[in-house]
């Protein structure tokens, strides 16, 4: 039986229609509360379809109930039910912009999946069928923002101003969206045409006429622009073979990811970020010494790097899932295996690549990483920042005046050995598990001042209080050290 996929929302309607429809929305009662509420869930991100399809949410009491029935739960509704609950001219805007069809000799059916994100409406393909059969994705499927991978995207977006803004990869162009306030440009690009519409649709109902949306492989569509934001949700699941646009990338997961980053640099402007949300592999080097490398090769050494991982996958424990999910031979999952061994790869990391190109010739680049399965947006922020004023050639000098101050959280281990009949330090360590996870090993001197960064001294006080000469060079490594780790802060 050939696979029958639902028909795109209608983009082209009036700037009044597109008004009046999401009305429909927000005079319903249409929230994420009052999803969470029906459907027994914590949050959005919580929505596993089996689960709530399952699971009787019970009779329909009003026109919220109705809307969560069909373009969250995805059941149909009998017309008679449907016309007691929602305005015939609701129901008609519905119609025309194909957000529902008929089902049936007597009932509506969602043709896409249609929930709030934040401040917005959303519309996405669906991701089950309308008679409970078994679903199955299609090549240009356009994924829905309602799953945890896209829900840490979300979340790990800046929400400070920004000039001109690309989404890349952008699907439903909800990255676009909801950077859209903040910044003075915006395009959404994707290489169908299918997520192309559903990005246009979405900026029209959230009353965004300012969004371009572009349709080609990658950056084509932009060639010769340069932005200063680039947010990008690329394909990255590692697959023996492709199954859609939106997830394959490939045997290792890099394919697409790998010509992103080497091409990115072009399209950004001095001092501009790349914040590409991605799952890649440590080899023999870890993965942002390898990105360090693809970008030497694209003669664009000039970007900093830094990584933050959230997640670990052993390469053994994730292809043998993936491979008995696609119904794959053991032979097939040999062969995967194979070639991802023989390319050195010992295990897959999922975490965010922040790209940022210099914008001053008076500090050199960083290439830096940080284990934060916990972190935060702001941690992220407060890490590149810290990073890059500790790149700064002058950064010893410039930081004398400034107070740095310890911040919560960090505890010291000591590590003894028996030596000539008592217990000998061996070394210490400044141990944190958030924002980032570190040990970090330091010497006497740093353990013994880190109590005295309490923000009621100076840099050029603290340096001066040691038993020894310490240039400002050197006490500024020590310094940059400390905040690049988010142990200290300066003020």
């Amino acid at each position: 039986m050939p696979l029958s996929i639902p028909p795109v929302p209608n983009a082209d309607r009036s700037a009044e229609a597109f008004s009046a429809l999401r009305r429909v929305f927000e005079q319903s009662g249409f929230t994420e509360a009052s999803i969470c509420e029906r459907l027994s869930i914590p949050n959005l991100a919580g929505v596993e379809p089996e689960v709530v399809r399952a699971r009787d949410s019970g009779p329909l009491r009003n026109a919220s109930d109705a809307l969560i029935r069909l373009f969250i739960e995805g059941w149909p509704v009998e017309r008679t039910e449907l016309d007691s609950l929602l305005s015939p001219e609701s129901i008609q805007l519905l119609l025309d912009f194909v957000l529902l069809g008929p089902y049936g000799e007597s009932s509506l059916a969602a043709n896409v999946s249609l929930y709030p994100i934040e401040h917005l409406y959303i519309a996405s393909d669906r991701y089950n069928n309308a008679d409970g059969s078994g679903f199955e994705i299609w090549d240009d499927f356009v994924y829905p923002c309602l799953f945890l991978t896209t829900r840490k995207f979300i979340q790990m977006l800046p929400r400070t101003a920004t000039g001109d803004l690309l989404d890349l990869c952008a699907g439903t162009g909800v990255g676009a969206l909801l950077l859209a306030a903040q910044s003075q440009s915006v395009v959404a690009a994707d290489i169908t045409e299918r997520c192309g519409i559903f990005a246009r649709f979405n900026a029209r109902l959230n009353g965004f006429a300012n969004i371009e949306t572009a349709i080609g492989d990658l950056f084509a569509p932009v060639a010769g622009r340069k932005f200063d934001r680039i947010v990008v949700h690329p394909p990255y699941q590692p697959v023996l073979e492709h199954i859609a646009t939106f997830n394959s990338g490939g045997a290792d997961g890099e394919h697409i990811t790998r010509r992103i980053i080497s091409e990115a640099p072009k399209y950004l402007k001095p001092g501009g970020r790349l914040y590409c949300l991605c799952q890649l592999t440590d080899r023999e080097y870890p993965v942002e010494a390898r990105i360090r490398g693809w970008l030497s090769e694209a003669e664009s050494p000039e970007c900093d790097i830094a990584f933050v991982c959230y997640k670990h996958h052993d390469i053994g424990r994730y292809t043998a899932i993936e491979t008995l999910q696609e119904r794959k031979p053991h032979g097939a999952w040999q062969a995967w295996m194979n070639a991802l061994t023989s390319n050195g790869v010992k295990e897959m990391v999922y975490g965010m690549v922040v790209l940022q190109k210099s914008a001053s010739p008076l500090r050199g680049t960083f290439t830096a990483r940080r284990e934060g399965p916990n972190s935060t947006v702001d941690d992220l922020l407060g890490f590149l920042a810290a990073e890059t004023e500790g790149t700064a050639w002058d950064f010893g000098t410039s930081i004398e005046n400034r107070k740095p101050r310890a911040l919560p959280g960090t505890t010291m281990r000591v590590t003894h050995k028996p030596a000539g009949g008592q217990w000998e330090t061996e070394h210490l360590e400044l141990v944190r598990k958030e924002p980032f996870e570190i040990a970090l090993r330091v010497d006497p001197v740093t353990a013994n001042l880190l109590p005295q960064m309490d923000g009621s001294k100076t840099c050029a006080e603290l340096r001066e209080s040691l038993p020894f000469a310490v240039t400002a060079e050197q006490f500024g490594g020590l310094v940059r050290m400390l905040t690049s780790h988010r142990i200290v802060v300066l003020e």
